[in-house]
C-alpha cells in the first residue's frame, strides 16, 4: 500500500481536500502516512490550483509523515513541458515520528521545478512536532522546492538534520531550484544533527 490516505489529481488540478485529526500508525503496511501527488499522466490539463490541508494527525512508523510531490510518469525530467497541476499544501500541527533508518517527517519535492518546466508546488509547513531516530534524511526535507514557508515546527532527537533546503538528497542536479523559502522559529536545539540541524545544502 502506497499510504494510510493518498491525494492523487494528476494533471486536472483545482481540488480541494483535507486529512485532519486522524491517527495513523501503518507499521510495515504503509509506506507513508499521507501520500499527496500530482503528475502529468492524465489526458487533462488544468491550472487551477488544488488545495490540500494536512492537520492535527498523529503520524507514526511511516517511511514519510507526508510526501507531497509532483512528478513525471516516465520518472525522468521531460524535454517538453509536460503538464503537472499546481497544488498547495497545508501541513500543520501534525505529530509525527520517524522511527525507521529511512524515514523523514515531510518530504517536498517539485519535479516541474527540477525539469525547467516551472513551479507547480507551494506548501505551508507550520507548528508540527518531528520526532527523528538514527534518519538516513531530515525532519522536513526539500527537493526543488521554491518558496516554502517552514514556521515554528519542533523537530527533536536524532537524524541527518532537522531542516534540509537545497541539499539534493536524491540525486537532482537542479541546484538551485531551492529558493525563496522562509525558515522562521523553527526549534531544533533537542536535535542530534549529522550535517547541521539546518541544512542549506550546496544549492
Amino acid at each position: 500500500n502506497i499510504g494510510a490516505i493518498a491525494f492523487a489529481s494528476q494533471a486536472g488540478g483545482g481540488q480541494r481536500a483535507a486529512f485532519t485529526y486522524n491517527r495513523v500508525n501503518p507499521g510495515s503496511s504503509y509506506l507513508y502516512g499521507v501520500w499527496a501527488t500530482q503528475n502529468n499522466n492524465s489526458d487533462i490539463t488544468g491550472t487551477t490550483p488544488s488545495q490540500f490541508l494536512i492537520a492535527h494527525n498523529d503520524m507514526r512508523a511511516c517511511y514519510d509523515g507526508v510526501l507531497a510531490w509532483h512528478w513525471y510518469d516516465t520518472y525522468s525530467y521531460p524535454t517538453d513541458s509536460s503538464a503537472i497541476a499546481p497544488a498547495h499544501y497545508v501541513i500543520a500541527d501534525n505529530n509525527i515520528s520517524a522511527s525507521n533508518a529511512v524515514d523523514e517527517g515531510v518530504l517536498l519535492e517539485d519535479d516541474s521545478l527540477a525539469a525547467g518546466n516551472g513551479q507547480t508546488l507551494s506548501a505551508l509547513v507550520a507548528h508540527n512536532n518531528i520526532v527523528l531516530s538514527d534518519t538516513q534524511y531530515g525532519g522536513i526535507d526539500g527537493d526543488c522546492v521554491a518558496g516554502a514557508l517552514v514556521w515554528d515546527n519542533t523537530i527533536s532527537g536524532s537524524g541527518l538534520a532537522g531542516i534540509c533546503m537545497g541539499s539534493s538528497l536524491y540525486g537532482d542536479t537542479a541546484y538551485g531550484s531551492d529558493s525563496g523559502w522562509q525558515i522562521i522559529g523553527n526549534d531544533v536545539s533537542h536535535l542530534t544533527a549529522q550535517v547541521a540541524p539546518i541544512w542549506l545544502g550546496p544549492g
